[in-house]
């Protein structure tokens, strides 16, 4: 996997040639759709079937129905919480917190980057914490040297409430206690790397273009960049959320020599509601003319267990919509902080008091 060259600059400076939304419709045209809500305790359940709004709606939907929520082509986000420590976000497949790892996701301070890993032997890695296994580090020192190298978190010997893994944590310790073989032992250390690394980068803070994120995939630019060009099913999310949407575009050489064309790949359509974080569309028809990939198969995890590639470029798509949709909403929790914040101190200001 090729990475973008910060040195460089992101977009070309001659006119873009946009790609009309229909330009590359045919027949064959074909999108995927994801619904994406927000879990308690900040994990992320993406399914291909709306599902309902709140979270307490849809625990009594599952509980009534197990099978309803069960989805493999879907996805499911999983955050572990441990204390002290940062450890990466899982992307899992199959819309179930017990689902197979396909990605981690590292965040780092200020939403600049994003570090995203893949493997298709990381769900053998991640223990019930939700976190890469001790033994499963890449190094024996636990350093990360390279893009590829996996970070592997001990099961200490206490643990403050809250953190993952509550019954794993106490079946680790009862071993150690019983002199059982721990991951402490030296002969169970069983290195893992990932077998392909992509970072996401919010390109331009501090610039008139705020909303762009771009990373790279097998030598092809891509952006994720603010739009108000939505579907026409889609322009109700406008009135309500007018500057809150994002579209995919990948930058490709054009006909003209020194200009660049963007090809829509996919778009995300932000929601209102509290729990929900809205509806990213794949264009998959677009994607196949971008790859060169003849067809993408219907069944995402039959594909994704055969390492098909049409799976990878999916799975890479869906990982930096998922980094992409936690940056622009921590983002705006933070703007509203600061804006209530500010008022609050306005209010309480000497010149207020009197």
């Amino acid at each position: 996997m090729t990475f973008h060259n910060d040195d460089r600059s992101l977009l070309p400076t001659d006119p873009l040639q946009q790609i009309a939304l229909n330009a590359m419709d045919s027949a064959d045209d074909h999108a995927s759709t994801y619904y994406i809500y927000r879990e308690r305790n900040d994990h992320m359940l993406i399914t291909t079937t709306q599902q309902p709004k709140t979270q307490k709606e849809r625990r009594k939907k599952q509980k009534e129905d197990p099978s309803s929520i069960q989805d493999p082509n879907g996805y499911f986000v999983h955050r572990p919480y441990r204390s002290f420590a940062r450890p990466p976000r899982t992307l899992r497949s199959g819309g179930s917190k017990d689902g197979r790892t396909i990605c981690l996701i590292h965040s780092y301070g200020g939403w600049r980057r994003w570090q995203l890993q893949f493997g298709r032997d990381l769900g053998d890695a991640i223990d019930p914490r939700g976190v890469v296994q001790w033994q499963r580090r890449t190094n024996a020192d636990n350093s990360v040297k390279t893009d590829a190298d996996l970070k592997g978190y001990r099961v200490r010997s206490w643990r403050l409430w809250g953190e993952s893994g509550k019954a794993y944590h106490r079946e680790v310790n009862s071993k150690r206690k019983q002199g059982g073989r721990t991951e402490d032992d030296p002969t169970a250390h069983q290195p893992l790397r990932a077998t392909e690394a992509c970072q996401l980068t919010w390109s331009a803070p501090f610039s008139k273009r705020t909303r762009e994120y771009a990373f790279s995939y097998e030598g092809v630019d891509f952006v994720w960049k603010g739009t108000k060009d939505l579907p026409a099913d889609c322009k109700s999310a406008i009135r309500w959320m007018p500057v809150h949407h994002l579209k995919l575009v990948a930058i490709l050489p054009a006909k003209v020599a020194d200009e660049t064309q963007e090809v829509v790949v996919a778009y995300f359509v932000c929601s209102a509601e509290e729990d929900e974080y809205g509806t990213l569309v794949v264009e998959d028809s677009r994607i196949c003319e971008v790859f060169g990939i003849d067809e993408m198969p219907e069944d995402m995890a039959l594909a994704r267990a055969k390492g098909a590639r049409p799976a990878r470029v999916h799975d890479t798509i869906m990982a930096t919509a998922v980094c992409m949709i936690i940056g622009e909403w921590q983002k705006r929790k933070t703007a509203v902080s600061v804006f209530f914040a500010l008022l609050f101190a306005g209010a309480l200001s000497p010149a207020n008091t009197h």
